[in-house]
């Protein structure tokens, strides 16, 4: 891939991401109403404004990889819309990661939503090609690795590895902008309760709904 980064690169940390579904949007969104209510959607704590600034070129891409420390396997789930390109980090030891890529696959839809305060973008998105690239992590799932990740995870997106690795996934598309969230889902949501751990302390809801306007 190309290697994309000069001086002008801004990068910043969204700390954390969820899982909802297309339901949860499907009020306020259109595109979201249009898909299967269960589709999982992953959402990320981003500008809106900036969104709009690096969507101009109207080229996207999806993918899936891993990073590895020490004996724990961190999943990325990567978009990149337009010079923006945003990682979730997820635990491949945790079942409901993989019930998630399994749902998008046998579906071939998958959903984004971009949230700032009350407003959220919402991307629907088709899943294309087979999407293996992080099958031979399966054997991850069920192990009991949630602590070992949150401190892998927490460390690796603080360190600013993530952003200074990154390259583009669309060819003459340069980034501008990486942000990098760790995924909560219900079982690292407990272990992140249960510990205390004040960097992921404030975990993202879709609490406030009804106040939400979709673009």
């Amino acid at each position: 891939m190309e290697d994309v980064f000069d001086n002008e690169l801004e990068f910043g940390l969204c700390q954390t991401g969820a899982i909802g579904t297309a339901k949860d949007f499907a009020p306020f969104a259109r595109s979201a109403a249009m898909l299967r209510p269960t589709t999982p959607v992953l959402t990320a704590n981003v500008d809106l404004g900036m969104v709009a600034n690096c969507a101009g070129s109207g080229a996207g891409n999806f993918g899936l990889g891993c990073f590895q420390a020490e004996d724990c396997i961190l999943l990325t789930m990567r978009l990149q819309v337009g010079t923006l390109q945003i990682y979730w980090l997820a635990d491949a030891s945790d079942p409901e990661v993989w019930k998630t890529i399994d749902s998008w696959k046998k579906g071939g839809k998958a959903g984004f939503a971009l949230i700032q305060d009350k407003g959220a973008a919402f991307i629907p998105w088709d899943i294309s090609g087979p999407q293996n690239g992080v099958e031979q992590f399966r054997g991850e799932c069920g192990k009991q690795k949630a602590n070992q990740f949150v401190r892998a995870a927490t460390t690796l997106a603080g360190s600013g590895r993530v952003h200074h690795q990154a390259t583009t996934d669309i060819p003459g598309v340069p980034l501008e902008h990486v942000l990098v969230s760790v995924l909560m889902t219900d079982r690292l949501t407990e272990v992140v309760k249960k510990n205390s751990i004040e960097l992921l302390a404030r975990v993202p809801t879709l609490s406030r709904k009804a106040h939400m306007k979709a673009h």
